[in-house]
């Protein structure tokens, strides 16, 4: 994320933005998952995984991208293990907070409270 940040460091604006659009868009991203994976909707999984893979992607989050890779391939395989989940919810947790940390208090208003405490208080 640190490279994306130079890369537009001209226009923080359209960082802001991502970085909002993302916690908008996937901070309820685990939860669902791992229901899904639990009411053994594997497909369903897979397609919330893929997005995030790419959104990832897109913020540089490659750490995430690789978490969601192996969750994927687990998800086509049929066998989720139980270190792939942890280390995709971490990974996921890590980029929500930093998106989180790089956010102006204005625009923090815009999400439930409990949003943020989740994510800034583990």
């Amino acid at each position: 994320m640190n490279r994306l940040i130079l890369l537009a460091a001209d226009n923080p604006n359209f960082i802001l933005e991502l970085f909002e659009k993302f916690i908008i868009d996937f901070s309820g991203s685990e939860n669902r998952i791992k229901k899904r994976l639990q009411d053994g909707h594997y497909a369903q999984a897979g397609i919330e995984t893929y997005k995030l893979k790419g959104a990832a992607g897109n913020l540089g989050a490659y750490a995430l991208q690789k978490a969601c890779v192996k969750l994927e391939t687990d998800i086509k395989v049929g066998i989720i293990k139980p270190a792939t989940l942890i280390d995709f919810s971490a990974t996921l947790n890590e980029v929500l907070s930093a998106c989180i940390d790089y956010l102006t208090p204005t625009q923090l208003l815009k999400f439930p409270l409990i949003i943020i405490m989740i994510y800034k208080n583990g």
